[in-house]
């Protein structure tokens, strides 16, 4: 469903542009030495992404990494449009679900 609706307001987005919204051009990816387009990086992305949310140790914040404290800083604390959620299943059934927000007293 969520690749149904960005592609949706993908559409909406060039049309109130004034672009034709029937032709979506998608240009990324790096050309190597050889010519050939590489997409690795748009490929692990979600896998880094991943890895640093997993890697969070709760309630500290803290993570067994180095490398994933500038991307969970950069991206999920000072982004523009993230929320980080997580979902516990509870003792006797149910499910609690919460909002973590890091605080000034977390050091990164």
């Amino acid at each position: 469903m969520a690749f149904d609706l960005s592609f949706l307001y993908f559409h909406l987005h060039r049309m109130m542009n004034g672009q034709d919204a029937l032709e979506p051009e998608f240009h990324f990816g790096l050309p190597g030495w050889d010519g050939k387009d590489e997409y690795a990086e748009f490929i692990r992305i979600a896998d880094y992404l991943a890895g640093t949310l997993a890697d969070i140790k709760l309630p500290d914040m803290t993570f067994s990494h180095a490398k994933f404290e500038p991307v969970f800083r950069n991206l999920f604390v000072n982004g523009a449009n993230s929320a980080l959620v997580e979902i516990l299943a509870r003792d006797g059934g149910g499910v609690t679900a919460r909002r973590l927000v890091p605080t000034a007293s977390v050091v990164l």
